[in-house]
């Protein structure tokens, strides 16, 4: 093991860190993001009204069905109007869609139009079942080890969960 180990995983991980800082959206004047997945989790077709659009693929939807991220668990993915959701994120009580760009998917959709969505159902549900058992493996700890053991963090992706006590 090199003499500078610890230093170099440090700085690879502060600088990871900087790569992923959240992007900062003025929001104000939109109205809140009505999320129509806690109306209805198994809401996979919807649609929409593009209330804003900003630089380098993000939309603002009035209600949207894909699960934003939070929590440690991945948001939702799909399309809006055949164009691929690669992220989706809530920014206070509004909810930003980040679409794929490039000259195959066009211009995003025009502020003021309609657009249909279409989340991966598929998707949703290998998450959904990662967030029930890392429900289930906390309970499990708490239950074996002691009431002392807390959950410190954990993430949640369609292929895979992690759960840290």
């Amino acid at each position: 093991m090199p003499e500078d180990f610890y230093q170099r995983a440090v700085a690879k991980h502060v600088s990871q860190k900087l790569e992923t800082q959240k992007k900062e959206f003025d929001t104000s004047g939109l109205p809140d993001t009505r999320p129509l997945y806690y109306e209805d989790g198994e809401m996979f077709e919807f649609e929409g009204r593009v209330l804003k659009t900003y630089p380098g693929g993000y939309v603002v939807l009035d209600q949207t069905a894909f699960y934003p991220r939070g929590g440690g668990q991945e948001p939702d993915h799909g399309t809006l109007d055949g164009r691929k959701v690669l992220d989706v994120e809530k920014y206070g009580a509004v909810i930003l869609h980040k679409l794929e760009e490039g000259s195959e998917t066009g211009s995003l959709p025009p502020e003021g139009s309609r657009v249909v969505g279409r989340v991966d159902s598929t998707r949703r549900q290998k998450i959904r079942r990662i967030h029930t058992a890392t429900h289930l493996l906390n309970g499990a700890s708490r239950q074996v080890l002691g009431p002392w053991v807390w959950q410190h963090s954990a993430f949640k992706e369609e292929d895979y969960g992690r759960l840290d006590i």
